[in-house]
C-alpha cells in the first residue's frame, strides 16, 4: 500500500466527494479485487485486493419522468429507485497482491554482517475516472450496467531486507512502472436489503512499457538472489465483488452500484546489490 502515490488517491476522493456534494444521492463502492494478467510471456498471474469508489448522483437520460434536477418530482421522491437509464461520473481507487516468495538466510553484504530474510511481491495499483451507464430492471431490484474510464495504472515489483538480528529493514523498488491506460467495465447490481450486491468485471488496456519480476523464476544461487524480468501485460482482466450504497439527501444509505480500474507505469532493470528505504541492509540480487 505504501508504494501508491498517495497525492494522486486523495486528489480523486477529494475531487469525487465536491462533485458528489453538487448532485444529491452519491454512490459508494466498495469492492474485492482479482486482476488477471493477459497475453503473458509466462503463465497468467492471478491476484487479490480491495477497491474504494465514489461517483455522483444518477443524472437522469431517459426522459421527462425526472425534473431538472434528476431525480424524481419531490412528492413522489423514492431514494432507492433509480431512473430507467442513466449516467453516473467518478471514479475509483484499488490495490491488489499479485504474489510474494522469500529466501532466508541471505547473507548481507558489508559493512552490514549477519543475514537476512528477504521478500520480493508484486503490487498491481490503479487509479482512474469514468462515466458508469447503468439501466434500472424490475423496479430497481437489477441495475446492469457498463463504464467506460481512463486513468493510471501501476506494477510494482518490491523487495524487503529483515535482518535476523532484528535491525530496521530495508524496502526498495527492484522496478516500478506507471502509466496512462484505459478501458471498460460492465456487470450486474443486485438489491438486496438496504444495498447492493456488485459482481462485475473490468478490461484495462495500457501500451505503456515497463518489466516486472517474474517470481516464478527467483532462486537462490550461491550467496545472489536470481530472478528474471519480464514485460508487464498490455492487457489486465479485472474481476470484482463488491457491496454499493446510495446516500439520500438526509445522509442515509440505501441501494446503489459501482465497479471500475485504472493506472500508473517508469521501469526498472538492474544488476548487482539494492537497498533502501527505512534501514540500510543490502545483498547480492541479479536481475535479467
Amino acid at each position: 500500500m505504501k508504494n501508491i502515490n498517495t497525492k494522486n488517491v486523495l486528489l480523486l476522493i477529494i475531487s469525487v466527494l465536491i462533485f458528489s456534494k453538487i448532485n444529491a444521492q452519491p454512490m459508494f463502492d466498495l469492492n474485492v479485487i482479482s486482476p488477471v494478467t493477459l497475453n503473458n510471456a509466462v503463465a497468467p498471474v492471478i491476484g487479490i485486493g480491495g477497491g474504494i469508489g465514489l461517483y455522483s448522483s444518477a443524472i437522469n437520460l431517459s426522459g421527462s419522468r425526472y425534473n431538472s434536477y434528476n431525480k424524481y418530482r419531490r412528492n413522489n421522491y423514492q431514494p432507492d429507485k433509480q431512473p430507467p437509464f442513466c449516467v453516473r461520473f467518478g471514479g475509483e481507487a484499488s490495490i491488489a497482491n499479485m504474489g510474494y516468495k522469500h529466501l532466508d538466510n541471505m547473507p548481507l553484504l558489508a559493512p552490514e554482517s549477519g543475514t537476512a530474510k528477504v521478500y520480493f511481491g508484486n503490487t498491481f495499483y490503479t487509479v482512474n475516472g469514468g462515466a458508469k451507464f447503468y439501466a434500472s430492471c424490475f423496479n430497481s431490484k437489477l441495475l446492469p450496467y457498463a463504464e467506460v474510464f481512463a486513468g493510471l495504472r501501476g506494477y510494482n515489483s518490491n523487495m524487503t531486507i529483515q535482518p535476523d538480528d532484528g535491525t530496521a529493514s530495508t524496502s526498495s523498488h527492484i522496478t516500478k512502472t506507471e502509466g496512462i491506460d484505459v478501458g471498460g467495465s460492465a456487470g450486474l447490481l443486485i438489491k438486496v436489503g438496504g444495498v447492493f450486491l456488485d459482481a462485475g468485471v473490468m478490461l484495462t488496456h495500457s501500451e505503456v512499457p515497463g518489466n516486472y519480476a517474474d517470481l516464478t523464476s527467483l532462486q537462490r544461487l550461491g550467496n545472489t538472489a536470481d530472478m528474471q524480468l519480464i514485460d508487464i501485460p498490455v492487457n489486465y482482466l479485472v474481476y470484482k465483488v463488491g457491496i454499493v450504497a446510495l446516500i439520500d439527501d438526509d445522509g442515509k444509505g440505501s441501494g446503489g452500484g459501482r465497479s471500475s480500474g485504472s493506472f500508473w507505469t517508469g521501469i526498472g532493470h538492474s544488476c548487482g546489490h539494492i537497498g533502501s528505504g527505512l534501514g540500510h541492509s543490502h545483498i547480492n540480487i541479479h536481475l535479467h
